[in-house]
């Protein structure tokens, strides 16, 4: 899930309830919620912990009967996914009297909006139903914002002027709409066609503009990021003359950078050292790329690094150079205890080189998949590349599938079995023994083996597969399904 998406253009609580009432959900508590904007919806897991990847603004569906085979309670899990900023729960049970009083008190507390499904609702089938609808609703938003941006121009060039743009949104958009000068001046404003004029209040104090100019020119230069790494653009001149404008080149190859802080970091005061974490991330970047692009969102930091790549460079050197870079940027970053305490831990995902704009919002859907995957598979706290992540690329994809779980009991289950009464000896025997390339002297060496005790290991390892380790075929499917086991124990 992307958490870029803007609140304005998110679903509300309110709008997925009226979407699944014609499967009978009902709302049973938490009803000051429901302005909570929805960005995602997920399903609980199988297994604990019931939810991951959580990144707030998720509509989070369950089964009670799930929840109590995990031995979870419901008040527990709500306070948790309220942490995690989920915007609400849909819980499919028999009925509202399953659900204990404490559960809807909590939910009424936190302003939890709390769902309640039948027993036999498809959590899957309102998963898809909910992302679909959230999908077309920011897509219906952002036609919305195209075509009025569309008709803004078409009014500046038939020379309607600036009073002529105030009056229309005015008019089309119901709201009042004040214009002033840098030095807070009036210069224009129109009023909804029921209200009248109003007199403005007193200039700010320079101070006061300053911060406000600073504001919206930071806002502005984000939103252009994000238009730059979404794709949100119809002309590649258009994109490019406004990145320009902000002083970024996209002509140049980029690379997109995302770091995000742990998912159980608390949310720092303000004023405390830890706060500053994305401040401390673009220092560091800005010190090795002074020209890079950099925005910051609540707990995380989008970049985009350009990359000066010679012609005739190798994409692979180029991303070797990257590596190097972003290592001391890392390694500045955990850099000792300063003055009141470490920064929060910052874990990171990096996209491909991206050799012209519109390969840009590919690196950036790369480095989101590289932080989402590196994070669960090889932990947080360090930089992810998606280049590196080879074949996990694809299988991640399909975890929590049967079809994984199953291809890997096939595979690997003698072997995990016989393992469960021998301390894991046969498949790390294996598993070294692939890492070393087939070679006997070398796995014997790395794990301090004789070579006899080494090959009565593969022998055994042979016999309960039923196969010879020969076997082309069966040395790839061995070496996916440990690729799995590491998934699976993480």
């Amino acid at each position: 899930m992307n958490n870029s998406t803007s609140p304005i253009s998110s679903a509300s609580v309110r709008n997925i309830l009226s979407l699944l009432i014609p499967r009978d959900a009902q709302l049973v508590a938490g009803g000051e919620g429901l302005d909570r904007r929805v960005t995602w919806a997920t399903r609980m897991r199988a297994r604990l912990p019931a939810f991951e990847r959580v990144r707030g603004g998720e509509l989070a569906l369950l089964a009670l009967s799930q929840l109590h085979r995990l031995d979870e309670t419901l008040p527990h899990l709500l306070t948790s996914l309220h942490k995690e900023g989920v915007a609400a729960i849909a819980i499919a049970t028999a009925s509202l009297e399953s659900l204990e009083k404490e559960t809807l008190s909590l939910a009424d507390q936190l302003h939890l909006p709390l769902i309640l499904l039948p027993l036999t609702a498809s959590l899957e089938e309102i998963e898809r139903e909910v992302i679909t609808f959230i999908v077309s609703f920011r897509g219906e938003n952002e036609r919305k914002a195209t075509e009025i941006s569309h008709q803004l121009m078409q009014l500046s060039v038939q020379g309607a002027g600036l009073q002529g743009i105030c009056e229309h949104l005015a008019l089309t958009r119901n709201k009042w709409v004040i214009v002033q000068d840098a030095d807070q001046e009036l210069r224009c404003q129109a009023a909804p066609s029921d209200s009248e004029t109003q007199t403005l209040p007193a200039s700010l104090t320079d101070e006061n503009r300053e911060r406000d100019r600073n504001e919206v020119e930071s806002r502005y230069s984000a939103e252009a990021l994000m238009d730059v790494l979404q794709g949100n653009y119809q002309q590649t001149d258009e994109i490019l003359t406004r990145a320009r404008l902000l002083g970024y080149d996209l002509l140049v190859p980029q690379i997109v950078a995302i770091f995000e802080i742990g998912h159980n970091e608390p949310e720092y005061p303000t004023s405390s050292f830890q706060a500053q974490w994305s401040k401390r991330i673009r220092d560091e970047l800005q010190r090795i790329w002074p020209t890079c692009w950099v925005s910051f969102e609540a707990r995380r930091v989008l970049a985009l690094l350009p990359t000066n790549e010679s012609i005739g460079v190798m994409e692979s050197e180029t991303e070797k150079t990257i590596s190097t870079r972003m290592d001391r940027v890392q390694a500045r970053l955990q850099q000792g205890k300063i003055g009141n305490g470490n920064l929060p831990t910052v874990t990171a995902g990096m996209g491909r080189v991206a050799k012209d704009v519109q390969q840009i919002s590919q690196s950036y859907r790369e480095a989101q998949q590289a932080l989402e995957i590196g994070r669960r598979l090889f932990g947080e706290g360090k930089i992810h590349y998606f280049a590196q992540l080879g074949i996990y690329r694809l299988l991640f994809h399909l975890y929590g599938h049967q079809e994984l779980s199953d291809f890997y009991q096939e595979t690997l289950g003698p072997l995990s079995e016989s393992d469960s009464r021998s301390n894991n000896a046969l498949i790390e025997t294996l598993e070294c023994f692939f890492n070393c390339n087939g070679n006997l002297s070398e796995t014997a060496r790395t794990m301090h083996l004789h070579r006899n005790s080494l090959l009565y290991r593969l022998g055994r390892i042979e016999e309960l597969l039923g196969r010879s380790l020969e076997d082309a075929e069966l040395r790839l499917s061995l070496q996916i399904a440990l690729k799995i086991r590491h998934m699976l124990s993480s």
